[in-house]
């Protein structure tokens, strides 16, 4: 059965790496790289190794783009276990990555 489309923007495939950092409930800083699955004008969807709590805010850097869009950051909205994996979806709130 096919699944009714109810997203606002068209998602479109990517693969690239981008790095991550956000604070921990305690303040405590974290770092992680992720895979960029898909992403929008207005968000990403992104694959690495830990959850991320939900309503952080996140600082994408992709180190292998030569734009001044390589650096966005924005706030999670929702994270979900993948066998040993989580897929985080983050709503940007200033630029875009350009993760292609």
């Amino acid at each position: 059965m096919l699944r009714h489309e109810t997203r606002r923007q068209e998602r479109i495939p990517a693969g690239s790496l981008v790095k991550l950092r956000w604070q921990g409930k305690a303040g405590e800083a974290h770092f992680a790289r992720a895979r960029v699955l898909n992403r929008s004008d207005k968000g990403v969807c992104l694959e690495l190794a830990e959850p991320i709590q939900l309503c952080s805010y996140v600082t994408l850097d992709a180190p292998d783009r030569r734009s001044a869009e390589k650096t966005a950051g924005g706030a999670v909205r929702h994270c979900t276990s993948k066998g040993a994996k989580y897929v985080v979806g983050v709503e940007l709130t200033a630029g875009a990555v350009d993760a292609r």
